[in-house]
């Protein structure tokens, strides 16, 4: 699939309908990957530029036709039921952006005004969010746009949302008496809007990480073609495998990142009995500030942003509780500040400085 679309909270269904594209279907998929990959919305013809002129808070709105259009045609090839509609973004979208708005350095703030068209809301999305690349007039991956699913969004409060995203990456065991609990916020302020604010800081991320060229492009990777990681942020903690693999500095000394997949629920691969195995590991032998980030060098970037800003920057908590009956709590801090990190953080504070350097 020729399009960049990374989930935050990656669809909430188990997967695509297994006979989805069964008996003969394959033209009527490779139809469908065509429309997606040609869609209008990918084009900045089609959104023009008037959008520039409006504020960035101004910029989130119902989600256009357009993108309804695209969403429909990719729950379709992937077997989702869902049936996106627009919706009129519920107030707590509108104060999370203002809240990051108003803690964001203006450089960065200037980047969003350039290059981010807008966010928009939709209801049975069949996911949380997505960011997605807009092209220029000469095909250059430039712009982007950001639309989530605004029912979703206000299900679950900060640390709730949170603590259910890590245990989403084990399969659960009956009687377990293994417990995680993520903590975003002092629980005071574990709202629904500040669930809503990580959710977008790390969507933006992934809108900064393509403008300024943090990273290569996703979309070239996801065509199926061999990607650079040995400069910029990837090289910190990624290197070229064999073909067009990509893989972490950190395999051979932490095994169980292949098996990381966030939103895998009962199909998860790695079992709960193995939470505290994976933290130590990760805290031992990494420099990946969340287990999110071990996916791909796009949500490393994206995470490490997110936590970034949130710890750093917005002077926030953040950690993960591991709780065992008969066992001391074990506690994972932020990496922001701690030696594994310190390169990372020095990345991003020489980023946040002089965000369009890497572009220039």
């Amino acid at each position: 699939m020729n399009f960049f679309r990374v989930l935050t909270i990656v669809l909430l269904l188990t997967g695509p309908a297994s006979g989805a594209f069964a008996g003969g279907a394959k033209v009527d998929r490779e139809r469908l990957e065509q429309q997606i990959a040609s869609h209008a919305t990918l084009d900045i013809d089609f959104w023009g530029m008037a959008w520039a002129d409006r504020s960035l808070a101004e910029r989130i709105q119902p989600a256009p036709e357009k993108i309804i259009e695209k969403i429909r045609l990719e729950n379709r090839l992937y077997g989702f039921k869902e049936q996106p509609e627009p919706v009129t973004p519920p107030p707590a979208v509108n104060a999370a952006l203002d809240s990051i708005l108003g803690q964001l350095p203006d450089a960065i703030q200037g980047i969003l005004e350039d290059r981010f068209i807008g966010l928009f809301t939709v209801n049975h999305l069949g996911g949380t969010g997505y960011s997605e690349v807009v092209y220029n007039a000469d095909k250059q991956e430039h712009y982007g746009v950001i639309v989530v699913d605004a029912g979703v969004l206000q299900q679950k409060r900060a640390n709730e949302w949170a603590s259910w995203k890590i245990n989403s990456m084990f399969r659960p065991r009956p009687g377990s008496s293994v417990k995680v609990r993520a903590i975003l916020e002092e629980e005071r302020h574990s709202t629904i809007v500040n669930s809503i604010r990580f959710i977008l800081l790390h969507e933006i991320g992934h809108i900064l990480g393509m403008a300024t060229s943090a990273h290569p492009s996703w979309l070239a990777w996801q065509g199926g073609r061999r990607v650079d990681v040995s400069s910029g942020f990837p090289q910190l903690s990624w290197k070229n495998g064999a073909g067009k693999t990509i893989v972490s500095r950190f395999d051979a000394r932490f095994p169980e990142r292949t098996a990381i997949k966030a939103y895998a629920f009962d199909k998860a691969q790695l079992k709960v009995s193995q939470i505290s195995a994976v933290y130590t590991n990760l805290e031992k032998h990494t420099n990946f500030h969340t287990l999110y980030a071990c996916e791909s060098p796009w949500e490393d970037w994206a995470e490490s942003f997110a936590t970034y800003f949130h710890v750093v920057i917005d002077q926030r908590p953040w950690q993960v509780v591991i709780e065992e009956a008969g066992r001391p709590d074990q506690v994972v801090e932020s990496c922001w500040g701690k030696a594994r990190c310190r390169e990372k953080a020095a990345f991003l504070a020489h980023w946040f400085e002089n965000p369009r350097g890497a572009a220039e």
